[in-house]
């Protein structure tokens, strides 16, 4: 899933706003990077869980 389909519609200011093209593409290419990795180790991860 791509970091733009999670992001809010309207609302409130985020604490760090990212200001220009250039910082929102880079942030929101970070994320897309952040969550493939999560994504191609999430069944090992979940895997990890044990009941309290």
């Amino acid at each position: 899933m791509s970091a733009k389909s999670r992001r809010p519609p309207g609302g409130r200011a985020p604490l760090r706003l990212p200001l220009g093209d250039d910082s929102v593409t880079t942030i929101l290419g970070h994320l897309d990077g952040v969550c493939e990795e999560v994504l191609t180790w999430e069944k090992r991860t979940r895997a990890t869980a044990f009941e309290a």
